[in-house]
Order: structure tokens, then sequence, then C-alpha cells
């Protein structure tokens, strides 16, 4: 089973790249990120780069009438004024629910998004799912905890995924710690009713769990004398609970000495290029995996995907 996890951080500028990934490397599971659509903004045209055709416009309102004299019988009231009026462009309906589960070509797809905003949206191989004879469907929903479209829970067959793009914690540290007080108990709750093998959580989480996972240029303190978000004590701390429910970041126990395996680099300063990154899209489960590879050849988000392996 090939899994991957990839902040794109906006599908409809870059989907015609995730169909170029999908068809070079096949993965059965895809968790996305930073997705920054809703439902009704995805459209085929999201993976070919062509524009989507807009429903024709409703017919405009009839003009009010002339304001009546004072001893003319009122007008009767326009019943159907709300009805003919055109829709506000945001609320324009889109795909139906089957139509979206179909829209990525090979794949079966929940989507969770809103516009311009956060995002994420889970895939899976239908040729996977033949091959392990479970159903062409996909079932899946928000956990309590979220917020902001930022995670999506899925049962595939006897494992439990979860996409998720945790808070980065810059315009409100305390939701992005809030945010974790809430994750860890739930996963907690769940191990203590479930084999650890069977969650999955794979995204970008927005912490740098050690200095190994962060370039020593990007550690530098801030003018407040507090390091960078995403690499402080009480972030570390919580990423550290969040293992200790029973989930291993698979990355780092298949690299336990690397500590230039980043996924996510800044845009300014050829920063890709010079590998100056920080470590902060895992995949985390209880499986033992075979092979873990952040592929930075790939794509124009300022994250690469990660791609794991497993029996």
């Amino acid at each position: 089973m090939k899994i991957v996890t990839w902040n794109v951080n906006g599908i409809r500028a870059r989907g015609p790249e995730v169909v170029a990934f999908l068809e070079a490397e096949a993965p059965d599971i895809l968790c996305l990120q930073e997705i920054k659509a809703a439902p009704n903004q995805l459209h085929a045209g999201v993976f070919t780069g062509e524009k989507a055709e807009k429903p024709p416009k409703a017919p405009k309102a009839a003009k009010a009438p002339k304001k009546a004299s004072a001893d003319a019988a009122p007008a009767a009231p326009d019943l159907f004024a709300a009805v003919a009026a055109p829709a506000p462009a945001d609320e324009e309906p889109g795909l139906s629910a089957a139509e979206l589960a179909a829209l990525l070509p090979g794949y079966v797809s929940a989507w969770h998004g809103d516009k311009g905003y956060s995002g994420v949206s889970i895939h899976v191989r239908a040729a996977y799912l033949e091959a392990v004879g479970l159903p062409l469907t996909l079932a899946a929903a928000p956990p309590p905890f979220d917020f902001e479209t930022r995670v999506l829970v899925a049962e595939i067959g006897t494992l439990t995924f979860v996409a998720m793009y945790a808070p980065n914690g810059g315009k409100d540290y305390d939701a992005k710690l809030r945010f974790w007080d809430a994750l860890t108990p739930w996963a907690k709750a769940y191990a203590a009713k479930h084999p650890a093998q069977s969650l999955v959580i794979a995204g970008d989480l927005n912490i740098a769990h050690t200095d190994k996972d962060i370039h020593p240029s990007q550690r530098k303190v801030g003018s407040d004398g507090l390091p960078p978000i995403g690499i402080r004590v009480e972030e570390r701390e919580r990423f550290s609970a969040l293992l200790a429910t029973g989930l291993a970041d698979v990355t780092r126990a298949l690299h336990p000495d690397a500590d230039r395996l980043f996924s996510w680099w800044p845009y300014w300063a050829k920063a890709r290029e010079r590998n100056l990154g920080w470590r902060i899209d895992y995949i985390l489960t209880g499986m033992q995996a075979k092979t873990a590879e952040v592929l930075a050849k790939y794509g124009t988000s300022d994250h690469a995907p990660l791609v794991v392996t497993f029996e």
C-alpha cells in the first residue's frame, strides 16, 4: 500500500500537477491539504486546466412598479420576486455528490473545503479498492474538533485515515494549541477502542518535531526573544503527546539521523533549491512502513509530497 500526503496550496491552481503526479506515482491513498476550494468550486476543468462553463444566469427580476399615488390601491405583492432574482455567484450549485466522488480520474474522492482557505480531501485509487474487495465508495466526515475545514476522517476497510491541515499559529497561536489539545484526546479515545495499526494521520501538521526537522537557518529567534512558531517547546510537547497514543512518525522511524529531509520551503531566497526547509508533513500510524520519501521534484506548491509505502 502506498500512501501520499501533499499540501498542494490550492487545488484549482495545481489540479493538472496533481493528475500528473498520480499518473506517475499511482498512490493507493492520497491525502491533500490546503485545497482552498468549496465543493461548488470543483469541476473537471480543475484537473485539465480548462475553465468551467458557468451555468446560465437566471433572468433578471422585473423592475419594481412606479410608486403608487396616495389614493391608488396598493400593488399586489410579487410572490415570485425572490425566486426570479439571480442567485449570488458564491451560492451557485456545484456538482452532485456522485460527481464529486468521481471527479479525480481513477480515484474515489471525498472533499472538505471552503472558498480560498484551508480545506482537505481524501482520494482512494479505484483499482486498489477493487483489489482488496472493497466497494467503490468513500464515506468521510469531519471529527468534532475540526474547524475551518481542516480535518476529514474516512474509514477504508479496517483502516481509519485522517487528512489533516493543522493550524499554522501565526495569526492565532492559542487556536493552534487548542487544536492540538483536542486532537490528542481524540486519538487516545480512538486507541482505546482500536489497534494502533488501524489509524493513519496524514497531513501538514505545522510543527517541526525536533531540531533535525528544520534547517539551522530557519531557527532564528525573533525580536520577541522566542523561537519561530512551529518549533516552540509547548508545540513539540503536544506533538510528542500525540505520538504517545500509539502512533509513530514513520519517516523518522525509517530515517532516524536524517537532518535534511524537508517537505516545506519558503518561496523566497531559492530556499527549495538550497534545501533550507522544514519537515512539517507527516504520516503517523502504528503500522510498520517500508519506505518513506519526500519527492521534491513534483509541483509548484511550497510543499512536496511525502510518499510512504507499507506491506
